[in-house]
């Protein structure tokens, strides 16, 4: 789950892995954080994090604004997947193609515990790449033969061969199967 969070000077992302902690996230309450990660300009609040509310602050027009740009960013244009490849690491990218193959759902282990799974291969009519479904995207509803739009992906090198992982802001949509 993403969120921001705000005070009265700045605007910064959250990224919320632990479910049993969503509700405590509401539009507009005040709230501590204790045991976070602090990642560039994440805030990451795992398992071992707490949360606990607290008074509501003042927040401007201003920084609300920034805090709804942050978790529901403009769409990445279209783009095929030889252009998909030839993208900086961890830009956001937007494709068509069809799946071609599945590998079966496994887990594995990172740093917060361990995670769902699913690699498919997508081809469109010049190239193709595997896309990592990750967590919830594991259990995506799609198929060889399926043509998908795949949004808010990010390229990364794995193995020396570059593949497309999906974030907490991707989505799939079968546009035909």
């Amino acid at each position: 789950m993403n969120v921001a969070f705000a005070d009265c000077s700045e605007v910064v992302k959250g990224v919320c892995f632990d479910k049993q902690k969503f509700q405590q996230f509401t539009e507009g309450s005040g709230v501590v954080l204790r045991n976070i990660i602090i990642k560039q300009d994440e805030l990451i609040i795992t398992k071992q994090s707490s949360v606990f509310k607290c008074k509501d602050i003042e927040v401007s027009e201003e920084l609300q604004t920034k805090a709804k740009q942050i978790i529901y960013p403009p769409l990445p244009s279209l783009m095929t997947i030889t252009e998909a490849k030839k993208s900086p690491t961890r830009e956001r990218l937007r494709i068509r193609a069809k799946v071609i193959s599945e590998d079966l759902r496994t887990t594995r282990m990172i740093r917060t515990g361990e995670v769902p799974l699913r690699t498919i291969t997508i081809a469109d009519q010049d190239d193709t790449v595997k896309v990592a479904l990750w967590r919830d995207m594991a259990d995506a509803d799609v198929r060889p033969g399926d043509h998908i739009e795949i949004t808010n992906v990010v390229i990364n090198n794995y193995q020396n061969q570059v593949h497309l992982q999906t974030t907490q802001l991707s989505s799939i949509e079968v546009i035909m199967n």
